[in-house]
């Protein structure tokens, strides 16, 4: 017998898709990055988290791990410069 989860439902949906560019808040403002991995509803009371590349222009580039509400999508009609 398959296993249902405890709301009867499929998990939420997203516009935010591995590939992504996306804004970060960073510092003194947000940060423009790129969504690598999803890594699921791993965070806090089931919270979102995703994992994004940005300062690839460094070295080394930067990772971390963001809720979703926490990143905001990039209008790419906007995009100030590509990232990698």
């Amino acid at each position: 017998m398959a296993r249902k989860s405890k709301s009867g439902s499929k998990a939420p949906t997203s516009g935010f898709r591995v590939g992504a560019k996306v804004l970060i808040p960073w510092g003194g403002g947000p940060v423009e990055g790129v969504i690598v991995e999803d890594r699921g509803f791993i965070g806090y009371k089931g919270r979102r988290l995703w994992r994004v590349r940005f300062f690839d222009d460094l070295p080394e580039p930067f990772y971390g791990e963001f809720g979703e509400e926490d990143v905001t999508l990039v209008d790419e009609s906007k995009a100030t410069k590509d990232v990698g």
